[in-house]
């Protein structure tokens, strides 16, 4: 029997709230969201509103002629990452720990934290504040799940070696750092992130399987890649005829980020693969999430490319409606189009991932990471993408890269993070 636990999330982007989204099952009454949780006081709504406009205006003003560059500097700013060097000491707490430690002395996350800490349940948050008011407010049983490759200090308190936060670590080079910044071995598990169960299986991850294998035969037409890893496919994945879906197009999904930054590249997109949407060799889904702006955007462009009746617009109002939509699209998805965020680790699905520009330093390590693995293409020029594209396809390269991801990355981080937390719980 899983453990129930309280599960909080924060409202920036869709990263925090997709790590717990899969651990829904475990919630006690629901997934509570810091921002808007109904006990927060005045101040604390409006320290909230105000990291979250700033959040999505300098991911957006990126995109922003002339003053975009500088404004981007200053995300990197807030978001610094310190690199391991030889004979450097990166444990030390930053400004950023400072600054959270001040916000929650005035009164962040105290009210969240009281309401639950009478339950006497586990903690499990896939954001840093809410874990350290939790530990400042005396809860004991807390697991902070983290989502990129590379972190901040501002994820770690002031005292690692006192707390009794425990961490699961999506990759090697996320649970390095943690160590690199004095968080105890025995505090972090290196569990891989979690992913959708609906996408994976319950059995031997028996439905990422299927799906993979029919993908594979969709990006691999004339069968380059297959005839040089036959018996490892075979070997791994289920196959039969009756598991190979027949498919006469390939799936490209464009998902833009809770931000709503880079949406006019998956209208470029739609402009390079015209002729083959029409043709129906290629069907494009372009993802607006929650975002009416995004959404409005792209109808209208597609209004004006007398595009619309062509592709498919995932559009919900809320988060579970967005996740559950997500997930479903992804089952049918060849090629992924994203920044490097938390969709990284999808590639363990076997997911190809088309890497846009990044956003922050921390997705910056998520794109080397996808390169570590061989999981990912990286497209510097979008004026080559219609040829490389359909060369890919021909040389089985997607495959390859779909392959790549299933290997080299982690898909059984969900299953893995329920045993930590059923463990730690039985203590």
């Amino acid at each position: 029997m899983n453990t129930k636990a309280w599960l909080i999330a924060a409202d920036m982007g869709y990263g925090h709230k997709r790590a717990l989204f899969p651990l829904g099952f475990m919630a006690h009454k629901n997934i509570l969201i810091t921002e808007i949780f109904k006990g927060n006081s005045s101040l604390e709504k409006f320290t909230w509103k105000t990291l979250r406009v700033l959040y999505e205006a300098l991911s957006r003003f990126r995109e922003l002629p002339i003053i975009g560059r500088p404004l981007y500097t200053i995300l990197n700013l807030i978001m610094y990452i310190p690199q391991e060097k030889e004979n450097r000491d990166i444990s030390k707490a930053t400004p950023q720990v400072y600054f959270l430690k001040f916000l929650i002395h005035m009164g962040i996350c105290r009210e969240i934290t009281s309401h639950i800490k009478s339950d006497n349940l586990p903690l499990i948050t896939s954001f840093y504040a809410p874990a350290i008011a939790a530990e400042e407010n005396g809860l004991k049983n807390i697991t902070m799940i983290i989502c990129d490759t590379d972190i901040s200090r501002a994820w770690i308190p002031t005292n690692p070696q006192e707390s009794v936060i425990n961490y699961c670590a999506p990759c090697e080079s996320a649970y390095s750092k943690l160590i690199s910044y004095g968080v105890p071995e025995e505090k972090i598990t290196l569990t891989g992130f979690p992913l959708p169960i609906e996408l994976v299986g319950e059995d031997s991850a028996s439905i990422l399987k299927e799906n993979l294998l029919a993908r594979i035969k969709r990006l691999d037409p004339l069968g380059e890649f297959r005839s040089c890893l036959k018996q490892d496919i075979y070997n791994e994945l289920p196959y039969s005829p009756q598991n190979i879906k027949e498919c006469n197009y390939i799936s490209i999904t464009y998902a833009v980020g809770g931000a709503g930054a880079q949406k006019s590249t998956g209208i470029e997109l739609v402009k390079i693969f015209k002729r083959e949407i029409m043709d129906g060799v290629l069907k494009l889904n372009l993802v607006a999430g929650k975002r009416d702006d995004v959404k409005e955007y792209f109808i209208n462009q597609l209004v004006k490319l007398d595009l619309l009746k062509y592709i498919n617009i995932l559009y919900v109002e809320n988060d579970d409606s967005y996740f559950k939509s997500f997930n479903s699209l992804l089952q049918k998805t060849d090629i992924l189009f994203t920044k490097p965020s938390e969709l990284s680790f999808y590639c363990g699905l076997g997911i190809p991932i088309v890497t846009l520009p990044c956003l922050g330093p921390h997705e910056e390590s998520n794109k080397r990471w996808l390169q570590e693995v061989g999981a990912t293409y990286d497209y510097a020029n979008f004026d080559d993408v219609r040829e490389d594209f359909f060369e890919m396809i021909e040389r089985g390269k997607f495959a390859e890269l779909a392959w790549n991801g299933f290997v080299n990355g982690e898909h059984n981080g969900t299953q893995n993070i329920i045993e930590q937390v059923n463990q730690r719980s039985s203590l």
